[in-house]
């Protein structure tokens, strides 16, 4: 199942239809690529939805027709755990982030993530420890009124031995860098992106 984020809303395109709905939830079902786009506009203009589900035959299909909607603008980043198990976040725009950032052409996904966490916090020498997820999220395209970009971002566990403190990359807004244990993560979740928070909320599960 597919779950993108717009803010603090959410889409789900190509769904099995719920069994129970609520005056929060958009459901509809689509059989071509125009009730695919009626739906997401109908979602859009109306705040008074927090979720979208779009059913389907098929949920690769409606996952398509949904996506085709947008300009995609893929982005890498890194969940960075040190010897005492503390994830490096970020704080930026208010709020705290981890550390990711858009893939230059033909760079591999591992490479741009390792990229943006030097960049962002000044650390290198960071070992890779896998593909730890993938989200999406929506948002207004600043070069084009009127058009979206969806941003899938690939999410990668790092690990890093160093002793290097952090740093934050000011000229990209970034005021803080700080390393968290599980117990302080609280701080982190009251005031984070919906997008990151599920994230978070895993690596305390399983980090």
């Amino acid at each position: 199942m597919y779950k993108v984020f717009f803010n603090d809303r959410v889409v789900y395109p190509g769904t099995a239809r719920k069994e129970k709905s609520n005056s929060e939830c958009l459901e509809t079902w689509a059989n071509n690529a125009s009730d695919v786009k009626n739906a997401w506009e109908q979602f859009r203009d109306d705040s008074r939805y927090r979720e979208l589900h779009i059913h389907g035959n098929n949920e690769e299909t409606i996952k398509d027709y949904f996506f085709s909607l947008f300009k995609i603008i893929a982005a890498a980043g890194g969940l960075v755990n040190n010897s005492k198990n503390e994830l490096l976040c970020i704080h930026r725009l208010g709020k705290w982030d981890l550390p990711k950032g858009k893939i230059e052409k033909y760079e591999p996904l591992e490479i741009a993530a390792i990229r943006e966490v030097k960049e962002e916090c000044g650390l290198d020498q960071i070992e890779n420890q896998g593909l730890f997820s993938i989200t999406h999220h929506i948002y207004a395209n600043p070069k084009k009124a009127g058009s979206w970009i969806l941003k899938p971002t690939y999410w990668f566990i790092f690990s890093y031995k160093g002793n290097k403190k952090p740093a934050p990359q000011l000229e990209e807004g970034i005021a803080e860098t700080r390393w968290f244990n599980k117990n302080e993560m609280d701080e982190v979740l009251a005031n984070t992106w919906a997008s990151i928070k599920p994230l978070i909320e895993d690596w305390i599960s399983f980090g």
